[in-house]
């Protein structure tokens, strides 16, 4: 029987990467992409669920019989609109999927958070961030992955202005970034998913917390 899998936030820059990366490389597995709205990648090992992210306690269950589920479910504060509008992506949503997983026997977890994540941080971003990584925590997954990218690259449906110019900065200076500055370089989406799938696969401790150096070494 194949192994169920759950993508959520498959419509953004690293979920649409990640469910391409574990379609190509776990055959044995069926991915179950929750979304929003359909995508426009077919396979036969792929299953879209559209689902109201507003009562996801109506979804329940879609988590039953899952293995793992990866969520790259996130926006910033420009896009949310609203600090709290923000709180209610990043933390309430994420903390959900997570709680409904757990709910489910799901063995395994793996959260795309940020770089600089802290529930003590000054900055609001990095400590909503910080906070779902310790609610993550006290949940006691049988296995928890937490990756911290830097900057991301990749093609995105919307225009950015200011990451657009950050990202154009990030690429010119990262071969300058060495020693303890590497894990400032930017780094691209399809690198963090393959990193993700990477890490889940293998044997480790429970919990996992990969910084973007790393991201970038064992997403090659």
């Amino acid at each position: 029987m194949n192994r169920k899998i759950i993508v959520v936030g498959g419509s953004g820059l690293v979920g649409s990467k990640l469910i391409s990366v574990l379609l190509k490389n776990d055959e044995n597995a069926t991915v179950v992409a929750l979304l929003r709205h359909k995508i426009e990648l077919k396979h036969p090992n792929l299953k879209q669920e559209i689902i109201d992210f507003n009562h996801l306690e109506n979804h329940a269950d879609v988590f039953q019989g899952c293995h793992a589920v990866y969520c790259s479910l996130g926006t910033t504060l420009k896009n949310a609109g609203s600090r709290g509008q923000f709180y209610k992506i990043d933390y309430q949503l994420v903390a959900e999927i997570a709680k409904l997983s757990k709910q489910s026997a799901v063995k395994q977890f793996v959260y795309v958070s940020s770089m600089g994540a802290n529930s003590n941080s000054s900055i609001y971003y990095s400590r909503v961030k910080g906070k779902v990584e310790e609610y993550l925590k006290r949940l006691n997954f049988e296995r928890l992955i937490i990756v911290r990218p830097s900057i991301l690259f990749g093609d995105r449906k919307e225009v950015r202005v200011k990451e657009t110019i950050g990202i154009a900065v990030a690429k010119a200076l990262h071969y300058l970034m060495l020693g303890p500055l590497k894990k400032y370089r930017g780094i691209s989406a399809n690198t963090v998913a393959k990193a993700m799938y990477n890490a889940s696969i293998r044997n480790g401790n429970r919990l996992l917390t990969i910084e973007s150096d790393m991201i970038e070494e064992m997403g090659t």
